[in-house]
This record gives structure tokens, C-alpha cells and sequence, in this order.
């Protein structure tokens, strides 16, 4: 009943798909730190979840990019690489906590059966969402496969659920491309993600989910459009996505995650890793 990641992708000849790598543990390494409180094993029973928008090609759809903004649509996956970073290091690692990997795969490409301005697409969740444009697909993918992340049960239902994607062309205009916008609605959890970041040194700088913009989202048709014209993007795009959490304590990092020309460490242009090193501290800190 994925309907959003279903209409992103129905144009392409490869169709869309959820990948979920779920990453468990030994009882060895649990027991590593066995001078725990019951109350924080307890805590670490329940896995971390993490989604990635994993747009391998975006053309913008039937609302095309201009040839100089779709050049290098390869780097739309860059949310979706980051957490296969995250979850290499996890087993390279021998990380002590149970962590989930929910991968959205989509190409969003041009074709007589690719989703159109005006559809009304029911999402997983019930909602119902007029595509106001195509080319803000990302967050279509992400909110689906964010429903899927937050609404599992027993010992896979999830203490907290981060999603990563290169989602708007807005955050890059705030913050530049060194720095992720980051969005949650904990406090806490936006606290310790900005604190990994300095740490690693992968910046992330928190923005407001500021909710009087939801009142750009209506539709005469639907629940909510998919994007709203006019400025605040980056700040639209993660109030839609919050639609989806169910409530459950959340972040959203909005990354560029490419190196446009040899930088620094980085010798080579292409994707940077963005998101990857902040979230290998940010988890370290929930394991300590």
C-alpha cells in the first residue's frame, strides 16, 4: 500500500523498491558492557531506525529540471549511501545496538506512465496527497517508507527514527553544502546530533518546523499538497515528512552530500559521505 513510492517510480523501466537491511547484534557483543542499568538495556533493546532517500536518477518528472539542474541527478541517492555507510561501519564495527536500514529506490523519469501534476496518490498511512510537483519526489518515498519504519511491532518497533536524503535545493541555499538542516521534533535527539556533528565534524545546524507554513499545504482535493510554492522549502518538505512519524521521535537531516571540485581530504569530486561520520558519533553516544 505504498502508494507514494509506487507513483514516483511507475514511469521507469526498473521499478521501484524498499530495501531494509536489518542489522542485529550477537549476545557477545551485548554483553560487552554488562555494568548497564536494567533501565538502559531495557533502552537499548529497541532498534534505532534510519530511512534514505535513494532516488537513483531524477529527472524531475513531467515537471522536468532544466538540463544544468539534472546533469548530476546521479547524486540523488546521497541520503540512501550514507546509511549503507552507516550500517558497514555497524558490522565492521561490532556495534552493541539493533539498528534498521530502510532504503527507498525510485527513478523519477519521463514517461506516459509516470505520476502527473494534479494525481491524488494515497499514501501508506491513509493520507491522501495531491502532487503539486513531480520533481518533489523525494519526500514522497521518504514518507512511505518512513510509515513502514515507525509502524513496526514487538522487538522491531523502533526507539527513534532518523531519515537522511538530498531532498531540497532550499537547505543548500540557507547553509551552503558543507552543512546538513537538520529538523526534529525532539529536542533531545536534535541536541545530541548537533553535538556529533561537531564532534566529527560533519556539520548539521537545526531548523524550525515551523508549523504556521502547513497552511501553504492544502489542497481543495486532497489532505495536503506535496509541495508548496514560494520560499521555505527545506522547512516544508520536513513538516510534510513529520505527517508521517506517527509521533515517534524524529530527525530529519537534509544533506548535499557531494563534493562538487577536490577539496580537503576529499581528493576526487563526487559523493562526499555527508551524514555518515555524524551519525557513527551520534550512535556512539547512545551505546556509552
Amino acid at each position: 500500500n505504498m502508494g507514494l513510492h509506487v507513483a514516483v517510480g511507475q514511469g521507469a523501466e526498473h521499478g521501484p523498491a524498499m530495501v531494509h537491511i536489518q542489522y542485529r547484534p550477537s549476545k557477545a557483543q551485548k554483553s560487552k558492557n554488562k555494568k548497564q542499568s536494567a533501565s538502559q538495556v531495557a533502552s537499548m533493546s529497541a532498534p534505532l531506525a534510519f530511512v534514505g532517500k535513494g532516488i537513483t536518477f531524477d529527472t524531475g518528472g513531467l515537471d522536468i529540471k532544466p538540463s544544468s539542474g539534472m546533469r548530476l541527478m546521479k547524486k540523488d541517492m546521497g541520503g540512501a549511501a550514507a546509511l549503507v555507510g552507516l550500517a558497514y561501519w555497524a558490522v565492521s564495527s561490532g556495534y552493541n545496538r539493533a539498528l534498521d536500514f530502510y532504503i527507498g529506490l525510485a527513478e523519477n523519469v519521463v514517461d506516459q506512465k509516470s505520476f502527473r501534476p494534479s494525481d491524488v496518490v494515497t499514501a501508506r498511512n491513509g493520507l491522501q496527497v495531491e502532487i503539486h510537483n513531480t520533481d518533489a519526489e523525494g519526500r514522497l518515498v521518504l514518507a512511505d517508507v518512513l510509515d513502514v519504519a515507525v509502524t513496526q511491532k514487538g522487538e522491531d518497533d523502533p526507539e527513534m527514527v532518523i531519515d537522511v536524503a538530498t531532498l531540497t535545493g532550499a537547505i543548500k541555499v540557507a547553509l551552503g553544502a558543507d552543512l546538513a538542516g537538520l529538523f526534529s521534533n525532539s529536542d533531545e535527539v536534535a541536541e545530541q546530533l548537533q553535538l556529533a556533528g561537531q564532534k566529527a565534524g560533519d556539520l548539521n545546524w537545526r531548523m524550525p518546523l515551523y508549523l504556521k507554513y502547513t497552511q501553504g499545504m492544502s489542497s481543495a482535493f486532497a489532505d495536503i499538497v506535496n509541495a508548496v510554492d514560494g520560499f521555505g522549502g527545506a522547512i516544508t518538505a520536513a513538516l510534510f515528512l513529520e505527517k508521517f512519524v506517527r509521533n515517534k521521535p524524529w530527525a530529519h537531516l537534509d544533506i548535499y552530500a557531494w563534493n562538487d571540485k577536490p577539496t580537503g581530504s576529499l581528493g576526487f569530486s563526487g559523493g562526499s559521505g555527508q551524514g555518515v561520520q555524524a551519525l557513527i558519533q551520534f550512535i556512539q553516544r547512545l551505546e556509552n
